[in-house]
């Protein structure tokens, strides 16, 4: 599955984030969901958070690094569920 987004810092937590607004309905549940995530290239594993019924899925410095983009930059981001 794919979808584009802003890479954004999320306000609870803080952490550099894609926050995916059609989450719920294209992943069919409101709850966390594992990934094997690819951005740019980079594949990592990753969790897709709930967050006021979307999903977001949090981007550490090793991935923010390897994918050479930042907060405010938008990714095209392809993922399979695990």
């Amino acid at each position: 599955m794919k979808f584009t987004e802003v890479i954004t810092r999320d306000t609870t937590s803080n952490w550099k984030c894609v926050i995916w607004k059609d989450s719920v309905t294209n992943l069919g549940t409101g709850k966390s969901v594992k990934v094997i995530a690819r951005i740019n290239g980079y594949e990592f594993q990753a969790t897709f958070l709930p967050t006021g019924g979307m999903h977001m899925l949090p981007l550490n410095a090793k991935v923010i690094k390897a994918i050479n983009h930042d907060i405010g930059d938008t990714v095209e981001i392809d993922f399979t569920t695990i």
